[in-house]
């Protein structure tokens, strides 16, 4: 994807156990080789599960979630599709059920099948596994942040986070009108995922000063 593209790597072999190792190959690396000590992970969307991941087992110091999701992996796609496309939830939810079963996909209709292609579904079930329980173990402090103008990690996803590791551990921080891009966005869903093809959208100012 983009610059992180590696010609070398198919898709059919990423997992979501690969960037953890990465992250977990870095932080070793600074570590070791230019003496660094304290280490702050910042996870943005599923880049936030794979922060609690790496947090899991390599020393961090604390962990900052941007627009991650605390639902399933299955449970907030089935929410975006209840939301965005209602017509193809049911095949969704369907589809999850054979993934958590471990049974053959069937795909009715190209969407899904560029979706569920056979090319990310062991990622999709490692994803499916692995996807965030929330750790209660977790003792390093938590800096969750979210807007409430995101339409693919509602807001709920923040306050979840807050709910079950407790106030005394978790740093909430709702980011009013910012969507899941990080900008300033309209209610309005069209509008809304309009801005996220606009480069010239600043970052919001909360993010900037916090």
């Amino acid at each position: 994807m983009a610059r992180s593209y590696f010609p070398a790597r198919l898709e059919s072999d990423l997992t979501i156990d690969t960037y953890v190792k990465d992250v977990h190959f870095i932080i070793q690396t600074l570590s070791a080789e230019y003496g660094f000590r304290t280490f702050i992970l910042i996870g943005h969307s599923k880049g936030g599960l794979i922060a609690l991941l790496v947090a899991q087992t390599a020393c961090i110091n604390s962990l900052v979630l941007i627009a991650t999701p605390a639902l399933s992996f299955a449970e907030n796609l089935i929410k975006q599709y209840q939301l965005r496309a209602p017509q193809f939830t049911e095949d969704v939810e369907t589809i999850l059920e054979a993934i958590k079963q471990g049974n053959a996909i069937q795909c009715g209709c190209k969407h899904l099948s560029l979706v569920f292609r056979p090319s990310v579904n062991v990622y999709q079930v490692m994803l499916f596994y692995r996807s965030l329980s929330i750790n209660v173990e977790l003792s390093r402090p938590i800096h969750v942040m979210q807007g409430d103008n995101d339409i693919q990690v509602e807001a709920m996803n923040g306050m979840m986070f807050e709910e079950v590791l407790g106030k005394s551990s978790v740093r909430l921080t709702m980011c009013k009108a910012m969507n899941h891009v990080l900008v300033r966005s309209f209610k309005d869903r069209d509008q809304n995922i309009h801005i996220y093809s606009d480069p010239t959208q600043p970052i919001h100012p909360k993010l900037q000063t916090h």
